[in-house]
């Protein structure tokens, strides 16, 4: 092994470093920004005709919570499910008629003022 071959994994170490500390520092000045989700460097050794030769860095990897996006999807549906049935309960309701009136159903909606022959 060359000192040429030393010094470019060591190189490459210290960019891997680099990365990992941009990576640290933007999830630190970020905490509190809404959507923001952390992010993670991902490291591989770097191998060229069967010689290791330093550090791979790719590219920056966004990590998100599992349970809090399963979370958001869970509760979307259960709001939509409460929206239909919301808007379902409303239409019965102005079928029915509003509590007190002398009349359940509006004029011209019961059987027998469909049926004027009975």
């Amino acid at each position: 092994m060359s000192l040429n071959d030393i010094l470019g994994s060591a190189l490459s170490g210290l960019g891997a470093a680099q990365a990992g500390l941009r990576a640290a520092s933007n999830n630190i000045a970020n905490v509190s920004t809404p959507g923001y989700a952390r992010e993670r460097v991902n490291l591989a050794t770097s191998v060229t005709s069967g010689r290791i030769t330093g550090v791979r860095v790719s590219e920056p990897e966004r990590v998100a919570d599992r349970f809090l996006e399963a979370n958001v999807y869970r509760r979307q549906g259960d709001f939509g499910r409460s929206e239909v049935v919301a808007n379902y309960l409303n239409r019965l309701q102005s079928l029915l008629g509003a509590p007190g009136m002398n009349r359940a159903f509006p004029p011209g909606s019961t059987p027998s003022a469909r049926q004027p022959w009975r």
